[in-house]
């Protein structure tokens, strides 16, 4: 991988924990290891959550879920985020991961937002 790939995803890996700091986490990057060692999570400190970060060029969401899924300790979750050069960053997750993140009330979060939105304009 070139230098300023690799640069630009630490770069994104540091802005990812910046996010996470700022909600209230705990989190550090992970350290990487690919010497047959087990694989780290990008960021780490969310418990239940490996975090992948990816900053690309262009979209290669598949292999990159593939990474995460692979990646992933038992019984906890992945989460991918990503940043495509002159897009917008998008995080994803697996469908299974997805119905419990809506079973367990977010949509009451997601509307009380809307409604703070509405109150403000």
């Amino acid at each position: 991988m070139p230098v300023n790939s690799r640069r630009k995803g630490h770069n994104y890996e540091r802005e990812m924990c910046r996010w996470y700091r700022a909600e209230g986490y705990e989190v550090e990057r992970g350290i990487q290891t690919r010497r047959g060692g087990e694989e780290a999570a990008d960021v780490s400190g969310v418990s239940g959550l490996h975090i992948e970060c990816k900053r690309v060029a262009r979209s290669g969401i598949t292999t990159y879920c593939k990474q995460a899924a692979k990646d992933c300790p038992d019984g906890w979750r992945w989460v991918l985020h990503q940043k495509t050069d002159r897009e917008e960053p998008t995080v994803t997750v697996s469908l299974d991961f997805w119905r419990e993140l809506k079973r367990s009330g977010w949509e009451s979060i997601a509307k009380a937002a809307a409604n703070t939105d509405k109150a403000e304009s």
